[in-house]
């Protein structure tokens, strides 16, 4: 059991998912957006907010090492 969670951490397999999900989330938000037809300002801050997230959020992963 202990090699599974130590292979586990190593291919980092949580991180990978969660990246995986936000990327599909900011994906579909920006077909929202892009669909809009006159979209307004607390539209753009938000999807603008997504993206500063998704960045802030990569770099954090790219950066991180294992436990």
């Amino acid at each position: 059991m202990n090699w599974l969670a130590d292979q586990l951490n190593q291919w980092r397999v949580v991180p990978r998912a969660l990246m995986a999900v936000y990327m599909y989330l900011l994906i579909e938000a920006s077909y929202w957006f892009m669909a809009l037809p006159d979209p307004n300002g607390p539209q753009s801050a938000f999807i603008s907010a997504v993206w500063a997230v998704g960045a802030a959020w990569f770099g954090i992963y790219v950066n991180g090492k294992p436990t």
